[in-house]
C-alpha cells in the first residue's frame, strides 16, 4: 500500500489533499504503516478535520509539503531506517501548532496536542517508524480525560516561526500564529541582550501574521527575536550577513 501523507493516509483518502503531496511518493516501512493505519481507524474523524485545514490553507500545505521533502526520512530510496533530526521534529510541531489554530473541532485540537507531544518527547536519533509507534502508543495510553486537561500546554497561546530567509540580508519576515485575539510584544535583541527594535506591541487577532525587520545600518552578526503573548515567550535566533 503506498503512503501519500503521514498517519496512514492512502491514494482514496487523500482526496482533498493538494497533488504536490502524492508526487513526493512516500514509502514509509510496512511497520510504520501498520501504525498509520492504526491511528487512522481510531482517529479517522480529527484526522478528517485536519486534511480539511490543509486543503483550505495554502500556507500549511507549503510548511508541510517542504516538511516532508527536506526530512528525507520516509521518501523511497533506501531511507526508510534513517532518522529524523531533531530540527525535523521540531519543523513538524510547527506544522502542528499551525493546524491547531485553524482548527475550531476541540476533539481535533486534543489528537493534535497528543501528536506534538510524543514527537516533543522522542529521542533525536528516532527513525520515522519509531515516531509513528511512539505517536500510537501515546494516544493509546492517554486518557480523554487528560488530554483535555493537557490540551495547550504543548500548544502554546501562539507559535512563532523560524525567520525567512535565515541567514538574510538586509530584511528578513518574521510570521506566527495566534490562537486567540491577545496583545503581543515582539522584539529584535543584540547578543549581549540589548533591544534594538520593535517590531509589535499591541493586540492582535487570532490567526496569522507576520512583519518585516529591515535591518539596514545593522552590523552582522547574530541577533534574537522574543515574542510575548499573555504568560508565553518564545525566542528564535536570527543571523544578518553582509
Amino acid at each position: 500500500m503506498d503512503s501519500t501523507l503521514y498517519l496512514g493516509c492512502d491514494n482514496a483518502r487523500a482526496a482533498n489533499i493538494p497533488k504536490q503531496f502524492v508526487a513526493l511518493d512516500l514509502d514509509p516501512s510496512d511497520r510504520a504503516l501498520e501504525y498509520e493505519d492504526r491511528i487512522y481507524d481510531e482517529y479517522r474523524t480529527e484526522i478528517g478535520n485536519v486534511f480539511a485545514v490543509l486543503a483550505q490553507d495554502p500556507q500549511i500545505q507549503f510548511d508541510l509539503y517542504h516538511f516532508l521533502k527536506d526530512s528525507k526520512a520516509f521518501i523511497n530510496g533506501g531511507t526508510k531506517k534513517q532518522s529524523l533530526a531533531k530540527k525535523s521534529q521540531s519543523e513538524f510541531i510547527d506544522v502542528l501548532n499551525c493546524i491547531h489554530v485553524k482548527t475550531t473541532d476541540s476533539a481535533t485540537r486534543v489528537f493534535l496536542n497528543s501528536v506534538a507531544q510524543a514527537v516533543n518527547g522522542s529521542n533525536a536519533d528516532a527513525t520515522y517508524e519509531q515516531l509513528v509507534e511512539k505517536v500510537f502508543n501515546h494516544l493509546s495510553n492517554s486518557a480523554q480525560e487528560s488530554l483535555a486537561e493537557s490540551d495547550g500546554t504543548l500548544l502554546q497561546i501562539f507559535h512563532l516561526k523560524q525567520n525567512y530567509p535565515n541567514p538574510f540580508n538586509p530584511a528578513t519576515t518574521i510570521s506566527f500564529w495566534l490562537r486567540e485575539k491577545s496583545f503581543v510584544s515582539l522584539a529584535v535583541y543584540n547578543t549581549v541582550g540589548q533591544k534594538v527594535a520593535t517590531l509589535v506591541d499591541k493586540e492582535l487577532p487570532a490567526g496569522e501574521a507576520s512583519v518585516t525587520w529591515d535591518a539596514s545600518g545593522f552590523s552582522s552578526g547574530i541577533y534574537f527575536m522574543k515574542m510575548q503573548a499573555g504568560n508565553s515567550v518564545e525566542v528564535r535566533k536570527m543571523i544578518l550577513t553582509r
